[in-house]
């Protein structure tokens, strides 16, 4: 997986993405912190999260068509420069949280294009055959970055003013467009008649195009029990190991952080298992493992009096490890089997159906997330998927979503 940053134009664009990811990751900790800091009610930082996930959410499957009509590296330097000057323009907003939630919001419908633009560019990097190398690296990149960021957030915050750090943030950015502007070989528009169809026609005969390929329809439908349960307990986790577990506030940070880590080599023995078994193999069977894990989050409790915190630690290391088991095999799944000429408006389709279930599971989380509700949640969303993995490896037929299948060659 990493002798893919052996060639210099991946190197560049996975650097340009790196340094992006980290700007992102200060900022969304920089504004959670400015929208708690000014204001007492919870709402507002829900509220605040909200809004950096749902402009990628709704507006990414209206991208997809011009993937394929314009240059995808020039959208994401269009990304990056225009989130710069969003970003710039915060700094003016610090005592304004209307508008400095309005700033957010624009800022991620930045975010938007980047990120759907940059999903599809995989293929044309890596190559057909190595898709799920690429996509685990980014998985195991970000869940890299989501330890490391915040971090350096937090400490930014205890050294330095709000503005630096939004000023430091519109330097990634532009850094991350530079980067990109040195690359040449990929981007370009997909090979189509240069009379292009009108826009809304594209969008709408790719969606039918794709949802007619019987392997897309079925790893579509997978994303809705799969992203809602990631959903749910991404909300869940954090109150489990506080009011549940009883954890620490030293360990609380530590333990999240193992979650993170687990999933960073979860991504990497995931590509190694994929080798050997089926990309759908891995798919079903992080499902039961992370559904089962789920499941025992019940009987930690009890189990933690007689092995103390280490069992906990333990959980969240598993519990990150299956997450990334359920995550780069849907992506490169689907990236394997989505024809060429409709990789923008399937990419898109894909980034816009996994963010919508997963805000939705996020939402059902924080509805849930007190009293008894919490372990009841936690416990039937495991239950769900364990029971779709079992019902996939036996009525799924993983051979038709499998990259040797008819579509994968279309």
């Amino acid at each position: 997986m990493l002798a893919l940053l052996r060639d210099s134009n991946y190197l560049r664009y996975w650097l340009s993405v790196v340094i992006s990811f980290i700007g992102d990751g200060i900022t969304k900790t920089a504004v959670i912190y400015l929208v708690a800091t000014a204001s007492d009610d919870p709402f507002l930082v829900g509220l605040a999260i909200f809004a950096q996930m749902v402009p990628i959410a709704v507006l990414g499957i209206f991208i997809g068509p011009l993937l394929e009509r314009f240059s995808r590296r020039w959208i994401m330097i269009a990304g990056d420069l225009y989130r710069m000057l969003m970003v710039l323009f915060m700094i003016l907003a610090q005592d304004s949280l209307a508008l400095l939630l309005l700033l957010v919001v624009m800022q991620g419908i930045g975010t938007a294009f980047f990120e759907t633009a940059r999903i599809a560019s995989v293929p044309e990097l890596v190559g057909q055959h190595r898709i799920p190398e690429g996509v685990a690296l980014f998985q195991a990149t970000t869940s890299a970055i989501g330890l490391l960021a915040p971090s350096l957030a937090g400490l930014l915050l205890a050294y330095s003013q709000i503005s630096t750090i939004f000023l430091l943030d519109a330097a990634s950015y532009l850094c991350s467009a530079a980067l990109l502007f040195s690359i040449f070989t990929f981007g370009a528009r997909s090979e189509r008649s240069q009379a292009s169809p009108p826009y809304w026609h594209a969008l709408l005969s790719g969606l039918r195009d794709i949802c007619s390929i019987p392997a897309l329809r079925l790893i579509l439908l997978l994303l809705f029990p799969i992203m809602l349960v990631l959903g749910l307990f991404t909300t869940n986790l954090k109150v489990l190991l506080l009011h549940v577990f009883h954890v620490p506030a030293l360990h609380f940070g530590l333990l999240e952080g193992t979650y993170g880590a687990g999933a960073f080599f979860g991504a990497f023995l995931g590509v190694q298992l994929a080798r050997r078994l089926r990309a759908t193999t891995v798919l079903f069977l992080g499902m039961g493992l992370m559904g089962a894990g789920m499941m025992l989050a019940n009987a930690i409790p009890a189990l933690q009096q007689l092995w103390g915190l280490g069992l906990v630690y333990v959980w969240c290391l598993c519990l990150g490890c299956f997450h990334a088991f359920l995550n780069f095999p849907l992506a490169s799944l689907f990236m394997m089997q989505v024809p060429v000429h409709l990789r923008g408006r399937g990419m898109a389709l894909f980034q816009t159906v996994t963010l919508s279930f997963l805000l939705l599971g996020v939402m059902l989380g924080g509805a849930t997330a007190s009293g008894s509700f919490l372990l009841v949640t936690t416990f039937l969303g495991g239950l769900l998927l364990l029971i779709v993995s079992v019902l996939s490896l036996v009525f799924a037929k993983g051979a038709s979503i499998d990259p040797s299948s008819r579509a994968a060659q279309r």
